[in-house]
């Protein structure tokens, strides 16, 4: 299951990054975006995963809880080089998508979509301020 979103209405910091060199530009994307997914939605998800108090199976210790599992990840290389981003996913939980989007013997229980949903503005908002911080501080060092 993947979501890309992309932010519209930033012209300003599009033509900033032009006037940037290349690695720059890139370097100031791939940072912001980690940053962004690390500072809003892995708290987010973390905290809206479900847990189960309950008894655990006996593999749950050798793939530990949900919450445990969610990690954020820098992309690797695609082939456009100009995308850059961050990935947040369940790691080794795939049961996470289990509880998203059912099986033949659960209905789905979605918790991952409507937390992103729910932060989006506030993604988009804290990554539009490290883009133009990031811009800020590259342009002093020049």
């Amino acid at each position: 299951m993947r979501f890309t979103y992309e932010i519209e209405g930033m012209r300003e910091l599009e033509k900033l990054f032009k006037a940037l060199p290349k690695n720059v530009s890139n370097r100031v994307t791939q940072k912001a975006t980690t940053q962004t997914a690390k500072a809003i939605y892995l708290p987010a998800l973390i905290a809206a995963a479900p847990f189960d108090t309950g008894k655990r199976s006996p593999d749950s210790r050798f793939y530990g809880a949900l919450k445990t599992n969610i990690e954020v990840e820098r992309l690797r290389k695609s082939k456009s080089k100009t995308r850059k981003g961050a990935r947040v996913w369940t790691g080794e939980s795939f049961w996470g998508y289990f509880y998203e989007m059912g099986t033949s013997r659960q209905p789905p229980r979605p918790w991952f979509v409507p937390t992103i949903s729910r932060i989006r503005e506030a993604g988009y908002m804290d990554l539009k301020d490290r883009l133009l911080s990031g811009i800020t501080n590259e342009w002093v060092k020049r």
